[in-house]
This record gives C-alpha cells, sequence and structure tokens, in this order.
C-alpha cells in the first residue's frame, strides 16, 4: 500500500487516505462509482464485472512488478499440481 500512496503523491494528489476492503470485486466496485482508485492486476480487472467503468493506465515498473507466489496454510504439502507447474516452468526456462 507504500508504493500505491507514493504514486499517487508522485502524480500529485497531496491527500493520499487508504481504504482496505476484503474482496477485489469490493476494491473494483468502489473505483467504479468514484470512490477512489486502485493498484491491481490488469487481469483481475478486465475479468470484472465493473470492467466497463473502468481504466487502466499503466505505472513506472519499479512498482508495476510484484513478486507473486502461492499461498497454503504453513502444515500442507505442496499440491501435486503446483509441483507439476513448477517443473514445467523450469523445464521451459531451462530450454530459452
Amino acid at each position: 500500500m507504500h508504493d500505491a500512496i507514493a504514486l499517487q503523491r508522485a502524480l500529485g494528489h497531496a491527500q493520499a487516505d487508504a481504504m482496505e476492503f476484503g474482496t477485489l470485486e469490493g476494491i473494483l466496485g468502489c473505483v467504479s462509482v468514484g470512490l477512489g482508485w486502485t493498484l491491481m492486476p490488469r487481469r483481475i480487472v478486465v475479468q470484472s464485472a465493473h470492467a466497463r467503468r473502468l481504466e487502466m493506465r499503466a505505472v513506472p515498473a519499479e512498482i508495476g512488478l510484484v513478486p507473486t507466489g502461492m499461498v497454503s496454510r504453513r502444515s500442507d504439502a505442496p499440491p501435486r499440481a503446483l509441483t507439476t507447474l513448477a517443473n514445467l516452468i523450469r523445464t521451459q526456462a531451462m530450454a530459452h
């Protein structure tokens, strides 16, 4: 959230109050009716029921690229599908 506030200030918006929501659709719903703005992956926005009322703008690379990982309960072993996907990605990366 700090990067989002820093970006807002860099764009000339002195006031940077932050609101927090429990769902992505809740966030996009508020933005679609004019209650602020958000940073969110493009795919989430284009698949949203609110997409036709929203506009996406590019952001600087230093805040537009974020590390992503699969989140699971700490005590669970990684799902077989995740292991298979990881192996496929490694194989493809080594081929290029």
